[in-house]
């Protein structure tokens, strides 16, 4: 998206600037207000590619998408019914368009926005099963809880510099999600969440920080 940039951003090893345009079919993208086209949703969420219209599906449905799909014409425009869908319907149907591609490399800007907890939960139990099935990850997130229970590496960005880099076990010892978000973190007992608890680490400065 940017071509204007300091360093070398690589893809196994080759700059990405050298791939263009087969980057396209190695790389899908979610983006936290990803772009529609003013077509249909099979359209959007195959790119454009008939190929892919019966995997689109599938991946529609392995999102837990059954009732979207049986109340939407996936060849109804786009933008005439954004509107009527929720949040949560909007980012999976961006989070299908990505899926849809079966891209080796997934850049996800925060997959859980405007999902309740049970979908946000499920979100991020698909991008393991993607990871165990080989493919690599790479997601923003705020939420400290999904991050530290789902990541096998983070990276903990501060006004666009990166702060530390390590295992989630090696980021919690370095204490600096403290210093970052101004928090201090317990070990709880839930589950779900990873098991951590979160609570103000004292008067508020200002942060911005994200993994």
């Amino acid at each position: 998206l940017e071509t204007e940039y300091e360093g070398c951003i690589s893809v196994n090893g080759t700059d990405i600037r050298r791939l263009w345009p087969a980057l396209y079919d190695q790389i899908g993208v979610v983006l936290q207000d990803a772009f529609i086209f003013d077509d249909t949703f099979l359209q959007n969420v195959t790119l454009y590619r008939p190929a892919l219209q019966e995997r689109a599906v599938s991946v529609m449905h392995s999102l837990g998408m059954d009732a979207f799909l049986a109340s939407h014409d996936l060849d109804q425009v786009f933008q005439n019914t954004k509107g009527n869908l929720s949040g949560g319907e909007r980012q999976k149907v961006y989070f299908a368009m990505c899926l849809a591609q079966d891209s080796q490399v997934l850049f996800l800007d925060e997959p859980t926005t405007y999902l309740d907890l049970s979908h946000q939960f499920e979100i991020m139990e698909l991008t393991r099963q993607l990871e165990q099935a080989g493919k690599t990850v790479i997601m923003v997130l705020h939420d400290l809880g999904l991050a530290l229970s789902y990541a096998d590496q983070l990276a903990v960005m501060q006004f666009g510099r990166l702060v530390f880099a390590g295992s989630p076990q090696e980021v919690l010892e370095s204490g600096c999600l403290e210093q970052v978000f101004r928090v201090r973190i317990q070990k709880g007992g839930l589950q779900k969440s990873g098991g951590y608890l979160f609570f103000p680490a004292g008067p508020k400065e200002e942060k911005d920080g994200e993994i």
